[in-house]
Order: structure tokens, then C-alpha cells, then sequence
């Protein structure tokens, strides 16, 4: 802030993050999936992929063993799924998650996650993975999200110095 400059770093090391930014731009399938501050996404995840990402580092003093994986494989940029592109490693999909795109739905000033079933109650996204559940097998009764009604990122006050998504695709631009 103090000269007015911008840096971007592009990482999969969170840890790098939380020590040189202010804002963090999680992203998956090359959407993004999650917008904030560090201090929202560290302590307050709100995106699957988000959550997962933060449980693979291991905690200063904690015991010295590797987190488990995420489930299965990126999706491949000349096939993406149809509906979320993180449905396919998803440990919190529902049959919707599989035919239809979530947008961006804010969160609150300059915070905002691509999922239908956001605002995730804290600890909810800590559900143990067991392996994939089947996308065929019956659902909880998890509340409908926003859909397509829902502000994209362009409208929430407090955007970012960064580009914002396509308001068709949510794609960067």
C-alpha cells in the first residue's frame, strides 16, 4: 500500500501466501473458485478445493506425516466437466454439482466462493474422506444455493486489482 504497488504470485505452497499477501485467488479448472482476504480463506474456507488445499500442509509442531491426497486427477483443460469442474474430486457433491456450473456467489466485502453450498457452517466442510461418495447414491438435504440470480464478482463493493471473471463463463478474462 505504501507505493501503490501489485504483486502476483502464482503457487500451490498456501504457506508462501499467508507471509507476502493481503488477497488470495484460489483457483481450479482454471475458474476461480474462491476470492478473499488470506485471513478469511485461512481461517474460514468456504470452497471444497479451499479446505482440502489447507489440510495438505502440515501444522508447525504437528506430527511429521503427509496429509492425505485429494481424491483423483485436475480435470483436463480440453475436457472439462459440464457441471463444477471440481465435482469429479469432490468430497461435498451432490447429484446437482454434475450438471450445472456454480457462480461466484459473495460472501460478504471482497469475499466470494464458486459452490452452490455456500456459506459453509465452520467445521462442516471437515466431513472425513472415505474415498469419493458415489454421485448416484441419495443426497443430504443440503439447501439450493444461489443459482444464476446470484451477483457476479463484478458487483461485490471492495473488488480487486486483478481481472475480473467473464459474466457468462466466470472465467478470467
Amino acid at each position: 500500500d505504501e507505493f501503490g504497488l501489485a504483486m502476483i504470485l502464482i503457487t500451490h505452497d498456501l504457506s508462501v501466501l499467508a507471509e507476502t499477501c493481503d488477497r488470495v485467488a484460489i483457483m481450479y479448472g482454471g475458474q476461480f473458485a474462491e476470492i478473499g482476504s488470506v485471513e478469511e480463506l485461512y481461517r474460514t474456507p468456504q470452497h471444497p478445493y479451499t479446505h482440502r488445499l489447507l489440510g495438505a500442509f502440515p501444522a508447525i509442531g504437528g506430527p511429521r506425516e503427509l496429509a492425505p491426497p485429494i481424491p483423483g486427477v485436475p480435470p483436463d483443460a480440453s475436457a472439462l466437466p459440464s457441471g463444477c469442474r471440481f465435482e469429479p474430486r469432490c468430497h461435498m457433491r451432490a447429484d446437482r454439482c454434475t450438471t450445472e456450473q456454480p457462480s461466484l456467489t459473495p460472501l460478504g466485502e471482497g469475499h466470494a466462493a464458486r459452490c452452490f453450498f455456500v456459506p459453509w457452517e465452520p467445521g462442516a466442510l471437515d466431513r472425513p474422506v472415505e474415498g469419493l461418495p458415489d454421485a448416484g447414491a441419495p443426497q443430504d438435504d443440503r439447501p439450493e444455493g444461489p443459482g444464476d440470480d446470484a451477483p457476479t464478482w463484478a458487483e461485490i463493493p471492495g473488488g480487486m486489482a486483478m481481472p475480473l471473471p467473464d459474466e457468462t463463463t466466470g472465467d478470467p478474462q
